[in-house]
């Protein structure tokens, strides 16, 4: 799936500080050694270039492509997904149902439950 990162997203990256033995994050599965979200750490060499987890050495341009320095970076990718993806279940709520209905989505199945009636009940603390 190809996501689309939003300007600010990408200005906020090329700012990115890469130093010794910081973690980074992978954006996607990349050069046959990474995978998606993974955690890895940094070490600068003398020459400029960046080693990532003692495998590849890479010029910083290369590693803002594929690394983040936001470990949520694919929970905010997920978040916005997510979001999309409820729009038409929402408006179809939202056009038969009243508010006081739920919709309950899983594999194979979605529930839409009414509220009739409740009571609140007090909880031991």
């Amino acid at each position: 799936m190809d996501y689309k990162l939003s300007i600010k997203k990408l200005k906020e990256n090329k700012n990115m500080k890469i130093e010794t033995d910081e973690f980074l994050y992978t954006k996607c599965d990349c050069m046959n050694n990474f995978i998606k979200g993974q955690k890895v750490r940094t070490k600068t060499l003398s020459n400029g270039e960046i080693l990532i987890d003692g495998v590849v050495t890479l010029d910083k341009e290369t590693i803002e492509k594929y690394f983040t320095d936001n470990p949520f970076y694919d929970s905010n990718m997920k978040f916005n997904e997510l979001e999309e993806a409820a729009k038409p279940l929402i408006e179809f709520l939202n056009k038969y149902y009243d508010p006081m209905t739920t919709a309950i989505v899983s594999e194979g199945r979605i529930d839409i439950l009414r509220k009739e009636m409740g009571v609140p009940l007090e909880v031991r603390d």
